[in-house]
C-alpha cells in the first residue's frame, strides 16, 4: 500500500527563522568557546546536556529549559 504525503515546496518561513536564530546562537557560543554536548545519562536513564569547552571539557549541566534558551538565540538566566 503507498501513502503519498504532499510536501510544501520550502519549510514555513519562522522555521526558517528558528533555524537562523539557532545558527546564530551556534556561533555566538563557539566564538566564546563553547558547544552544547548531548549525551545519555545511563544512571538516570534522561538525556544530559552540558555546555562544554572547545577541548570537551565541561563547563556546566543544562536543563532542557537552559538547552532551548540558547538555541533561540537567548543567554542563560
Amino acid at each position: 500500500m503507498s501513502s503519498e504525503v504532499d510536501l510544501p515546496d520550502a519549510p514555513p518561513l519562522e522555521v526558517l527563522r528558528d533555524i537562523a536564530a539557532a545558527a546564530e546562537a551556534y556561533e555566538q557560543l563557539s566564538s566564546r568557546g563553547r558547544r552544547v554536548h548531548f549525551g545519555l545519562d545511563t544512571t538516570a536513564g534522561t538525556v544530559a546536556i552540558e555546555l562544554r569547552d572547545l577541548t570537551g571539557a565541561r563547563v556546566t549541566r543544562l536543563s532542557p529549559s537552559d538547552a532551548l534558551q540558547l538555541a533561540a538565540g537567548h543567554g542563560l538566566r
